[in-house]
């Protein structure tokens, strides 16, 4: 039975990240990479390095400054700078084309195509570099249609190469702060838009009251005027008022409380009680619903971090499953009599199997440790059990000091488990009452108490070191 056949060729095997043990992708992931990351292994890590991220972001940043630089080329103005602009569209052109490309043959064609690996924003990412670098730069002025519509169009379209630079700043850690109130606005669209759907419906109802209650005081007012300078107020404040329309705009202006003041004073010259109607609209508008709305932001991005959290729990409990199948299909490969339990000499003639002895060489196992390591992860049967194994193997994961620590607790333990069964057999033994006689007894208590002692203080500096660890990871993802 082979490795892959025993897995159905779900999982992929055990690899090492720096000579230690760690899960391996799924096979939907592996189908994603591109044959030249297996061809040239330093491409893949270029295309994948935070430089190469960086590199992009920078030339995004340069696009985005000479677009500024057309658009005023389109308004009249800086013509001298068109021969400049000509050259560096091509530039820009040809620099995106070719980061398509890698990527390309490092992720496979999958990583553009939603569904099969891919993403939206990826396969949006492709359509910005073909509609608005190669068909406005390279294809279109093949037509004669340089000073076209459709070219001022897709002229147009460029300026979203800057959303290019949400899918950059997501990928740098550098730029964590930024991308997560990128994140939070792009979360929040919905309640947004729900948002300026309340705010319409309530603007629309104040402005139907306020025409009928106000607009019509005031036009009323503006008829019966004679005096120039009451004429010229009456028509300022009647071209805010006069209609839904126009109210609903001037109501906008007082959620803003922008000059809103001045506003409620000019109207109750002619309308003394208005003010009730705006203080109610502040209070329910303002007061009320934005602070709801900020509310509901706030409790939408506590959700999200609680759903990240557990979305990483479950990454985890994830790669903890991969990890306890690939070590199951392991075990019963060194497993050669099927009855469950590893001895030692199953131990030692795994490394004769060529593709077993890889395996146990990328979990970091060497020949000449195996029967160190087969001491360390047994309890005293003999023999080993899936358990044993795989907690065993698990507990060796990760930095070098956690696998030292490991050792020193597990030849301690040994160390302990043969002294208490030492004496044991000396105290169901006949025992000498002599002082001479005990004395090897009091010797034995002294020295496992002192085990002991050691086993507590590695088993906390072992705990103090995870910590640190999860302490450093954490840090690293943020």
């Amino acid at each position: 039975m082979t490795y892959e056949n025993s897995l159905g060729r779900d999982e992929e095997v055990l690899h090492t990240d720096n000579g230690h043990f760690s899960s391996m992708k799924s096979r939907v992931s592996m189908k994603t990479e591109g044959s030249a990351a297996h061809r040239w292994p330093w491409l893949a890590r270029m295309v994948k390095s935070q430089k190469f991220d960086v590199f992009v972001g920078a030339v995004i940043l340069c696009n985005c400054a000479s677009m500024s630089v057309e658009v005023e080329v389109l308004m009249g103005r800086m013509y001298g700078w068109i021969p400049f602009l000509d050259v560096s569209e091509h530039i820009y052109t040809a620099l995106f084309v070719m980061e398509a490309a890698l990527r390309l043959l490092v992720y496979g064609w999958r990583y553009y195509v939603p569904g099969l690996g891919g993403s939206f924003a990826n396969f949006g990412d492709l359509c910005i570099v073909i509609i608005t670098g190669v068909g406005a730069v390279w294809v279109l002025p093949l037509f004669d249609v340089d000073n076209s519509e459709a070219l001022r169009a897709i002229t147009v379209l460029r300026a979203l190469r800057l959303v290019r630079m949400v899918r950059v700043v997501s990928r740098i850690e550098l730029f964590h702060e930024v991308w997560l109130l990128l994140r939070g606005l792009s979360d929040s669209m919905r309640v947004l838009f729900w948002t300026v759907v309340v705010i319409f419906f309530i603007t629309y109802v104040f402005a139907i009251f306020g025409v009928v209650i106000m607009s019509t005081e005031i036009k009323k007012e503006l008829e019966a005027a004679t005096l120039e300078s009451e004429v010229a107020a009456l028509s300022s404040l009647m071209g805010k008022m006069d209609g839904i329309l126009p109210l609903m705009f001037t109501l906008l202006q007082v959620l803003t409380l922008d000059s809103w003041t001045e506003l409620v004073r000019d109207t109750m010259e002619y309308v003394p009680w208005c003010w009730m109607y705006y203080y109610l609209f502040v209070a329910i508008v303002v007061f009320v619903l934005m602070n709801l709305v900020t509310a509901i932001i706030v409790d939408h991005a506590l959700q999200n971090s609680k759903k990240d959290e557990e979305a990483v729990v479950a990454e985890k409990d994830r790669e903890k499953h991969v990890a306890l199948q690939n070590i199951k299909v392991l075990f019963q490969m060194i497993d050669i009599d099927g009855n469950g339990v590893l001895t030692r000499n199953e131990f030692e003639n795994a490394f004769e199997d060529p593709e077993i002895a890889m395996k146990l060489k990328m979990m970091d196992i060497q020949p000449k440790h195996c029967q160190e390591i087969f001491n360390l992860l047994d309890s005293g049967d003999g023999v080993l059990s899936l358990e044993e194994f795989f907690e065993g193997i698990t507990a060796m994961e990760g930095l070098a000091q956690s696998k030292d620590l490991f050792k020193v607790m597990k030849t301690t333990e040994h160390l302990a488990r043969r002294i208490r069964r030492y004496h044991s057999d000396l105290s169901h033994g006949e025992q000498d009452t002599s002082n001479a006689g005990r004395q090897p007894v009091l010797q034995q208590e002294a020295v496992l108490m002192k085990l002991n002692e050691v086993m507590e203080a590695v088993s906390t500096c072992n705990s103090k070191v995870d910590m640190l660890t999860k302490e450093v990871s954490d840090l690293k993802r943020r």
